[in-house]
């Protein structure tokens, strides 16, 4: 997905209100929203406050102002339409696919699968994602099968071998 392929292939130049942050920080952002979402078990609609909170854990990795998550995703919606205003506190990413596909992107970049995403296995279309995306597919499925089966299991090693 790249998102300035697709204005230039429409003749659009666009204009962040935020300095630096364009198509490829843009993307960055979404991705790191959408796994922000994900850790957090929002589905695909969320709140004002969902968003605020996301971006609240994820706003300095973008050089973005704090308190800025709805201008931020408005720009986004008026830029792209990846993210867009589905009711009166109600946000989504265009398309359920979209967010997944963000989401494993994240994902299968992460040099270990975080301990903060409790309940690993409940999200297989994103680890199937990340496992296609990952550069060591093999390891990354042996990976999230041995989360999933000690989180089933309540196996997990403590990090001291316990």
């Amino acid at each position: 997905m790249n998102l300035d392929k697709w204005d230039a292939h429409r003749d659009v130049r666009r204009v962040s209100a935020y300095g630096r942050f364009g198509p490829d920080q843009k993307r960055e952002f979404l991705s790191h929203l959408a796994f922000g979402m994900s850790q957090r078990r929002i589905g695909a609609n969320f709140t004002g406050a969902d968003l605020q909170a996301v971006y609240e854990s994820i706003h300095r990795q973008f050089s973005l102002p704090r308190g800025e998550a709805a201008n931020v995703v408005a720009e986004i919606e008026s830029h792209n339409g990846l993210v867009l205003k589905s009711g009166f506190d109600s946000l989504q990413f265009y398309h359920k696919s979209i967010q997944e596909y963000l989401c494993a992107e994240v994902i299968s970049r992460l040099p270990i699968l975080p301990e903060t995403l409790t309940n690993f296995w409940s999200l297989p279309d994103e680890c199937a994602i990340a496992a296609s995306h990952s550069g060591e597919s093999s390891m990354f499925l042996a990976m999230f099968a041995t989360r999933c089966f000690e989180e089933l299991t309540g196996t997990a090693d403590d990090g001291n071998g316990h």
